[in-house]
């Protein structure tokens, strides 16, 4: 076998072997979960689907992925959630119940506490988002 084509067969390997490890790659990134995470305003307040506790605290683990969703319950009434210390907003929601928005975090990888609030409304609209070491 000449030397060139012995080249061009360890290129054609090598581009082989990279491809199939991107895909390998892209697959475990893929599979990576983003937890779901949904409140409703209402009544001057957060809940969690199915509960009438106010504010609750939200437990998140150290670098998880996490989608929040908000979703408006209360007739003419807007409302947002920010998580200032993490950079997370969503901004206000249409005044129409079941307006929803929706902001995607990854959670950080050192546990504490941090607040959320309705920006308009945080006198009363305020809980917390917990980060809590490990996964889940």
């Amino acid at each position: 076998m000449s030397t060139a084509r012995i080249r061009n067969l360890s290129i054609a390997i090598a581009l082989v072997v990279l491809a199939a490890t991107t895909m390998t790659l892209w697959a475990f990134v893929g599979r990576a979960e983003t937890r779901e995470l949904t409140l409703y305003a209402r009544d001057m307040a957060f809940f969690a689907p199915g509960s009438v506790q106010r504010n609750p605290v939200l437990q998140v683990f150290a670098g998880e992925r996490v989608r929040l969703t908000v979703i408006n319950d209360e007739p003419g009434m807007r409302h947002d959630l920010a998580v200032a210390a993490l950079g997370l907003i969503i901004p206000p929601l249409d005044t129409t119940p079941g307006s929803r928005g929706t902001a995607l975090l990854t959670v950080p990888a050192r546990p504490g506490r941090y607040t959320y609030v309705c920006s308009l409304h945080s006198a009363l609209m305020r809980g917390v988002l917990e980060v809590l070491p490990g996964q889940r």
